[in-house]
């Protein structure tokens, strides 16, 4: 488990980045990874899943508060199947005001 963050926008929230490691059983370890997220209530910016023949790698850029952001790293690492998750501060990291025009 790793976590490091910056400087934080408007209320809190910025851009993180969190990157799942899992085994590659098959489609159901996304499925599961989208699905916590979901009940976190976490807004998914982007997604880059990469697949080999014995994992899997998704890295989503999430919009969140730190605590939140960390809170769904802990979440994803008890889901089956994950073997590793890294959470940052999002290296193309703007305030939210920049983002909302």
């Amino acid at each position: 488990m790793t976590a490091s963050f910056g400087e934080t926008g408007v209320g809190g929230i910025r851009r993180s980045t969190i990157t799942v490691t899992m085994k590659a059983a098959g489609s159901d370890g996304l499925l599961r990874v989208a699905s916590a997220l979901h009940r976190r209530q976490v807004d998914v910016v982007q997604v880059a899943y990469v697949r080999d023949a014995t994992t899997a790698t998704a890295e989503l850029v999430i919009e969140a508060t730190e605590s939140r952001a960390r809170t769904t790293m802990l979440t994803l690492q008890n889901i089956t199947g994950v073997t590793g998750c890294i959470v940052s501060a999002c290296e193309a990291d703007q305030p939210r005001e920049a983002i909302l025009i």
